[in-house]
């Protein structure tokens, strides 16, 4: 008996062994006590199998079988074989899917932890998903965003077009350009209040108006002269300068009333 309890990793706690047929009283290295008749065969040896830890200490092998349970819920493999329930720090080794082989703390498994590699892997993947799903979402924003503002300086144009063609007066024009740049400019600034209504209003009323000059640097008489026209045009480079006007589409402004301004001054002066 007290060679089975040294090969065995425990002790034997019995004192009377006059009869062989009883069940003796054992305790393993973590302390568990349990009876059991002493083997006929001789002593057992030492458990570095699960079956023969179950001969040993049932405590110890019912702590065991929850770590290949948990591993077989991950589709894994527990690759300690034997286990006592001695130091809370005590790390069990298994083996992912994956193949990835790794250690937890008896805690972390019974918590729900598993291969790091896997986890990290799977958030890894996760976020690029999440990164497509947005820059496809925005994509398709900016695509629709462009075609509506597509649309709408298309219909102004032609307004534009029609009241130039029928002879309307100057201050008709202005006045619908006007109207269309703020509304559109009141919904740019509802989605994004870095721009202000004044920068985003002169920014729609110069793109809306590219094919009326006059409109387009908003002078109320159809013969200005050189300084007001200059005057003008001063006053809007600063309000659609890109430094200074935070639209996206301050540049492109910006160009069509420098376009505007070249052919009214190349009128002026044929003229």
């Amino acid at each position: 008996a007290s060679s089975s309890s040294s090969s065995s990793a425990g002790s034997i706690l019995s004192s009377d062994l006059c009869r062989s047929n009883l069940p003796l009283q054992w305790r393993c290295l973590a302390n568990h006590r349990w009876e059991a008749p002493l083997p006929q065969t001789g002593p057992p040896e030492a458990p570095t199998t699960p079956a023969a830890l179950k001969s040993w200490c049932p405590t110890c092998y019912h702590h065991l079988k929850v770590f290949h349970t948990i591993a077989s819920k991950y589709n894994g493999v527990c690759l300690t074989t034997t286990f006592f329930d001695v130091d809370p720090n005590q790390r069990v080794q298994f083996r992912c899917s994956a193949g990835h082989t790794f250690e937890l703390k008896r805690a972390m498994a019974r918590n729900g932890g598993w291969c790091l590699d896997c986890r990290g892997d799977t958030r890894r993947t996760r976020a690029m998903e999440r990164k497509a799903y947005r820059q496809f979402t925005e994509d398709m924003f900016r695509q629709q965003a462009a075609a509506e503002q597509a649309r709408l300086f298309a219909e102004a144009r032609r307004r534009m077009a029609s009241l130039q063609e029928n002879g309307k007066m100057l201050n008709q024009t202005t006045a619908s350009v006007k109207k269309l740049a703020l509304d559109k400019a009141r919904r740019f600034v509802a989605m994004h209040p870095d721009c202000s209504l004044e920068q985003a209003e002169h920014v729609y009323r110069v793109l809306l108006a590219d094919q009326a000059p006059y409109a387009c640097l908003q002078l109320t008489s159809m013969t200005p002269t050189e300084d007001e026209i200059k005057k003008q045009y001063k006053k809007l480079a600063i309000l659609l300068h890109p430094d200074k006007n935070r639209h996206p589409a301050a540049n492109a402004a910006f160009q069509v009333l420098q376009t505007c301004y070249t052919k009214l001054l190349g009128t002026k002066h044929k003229r």
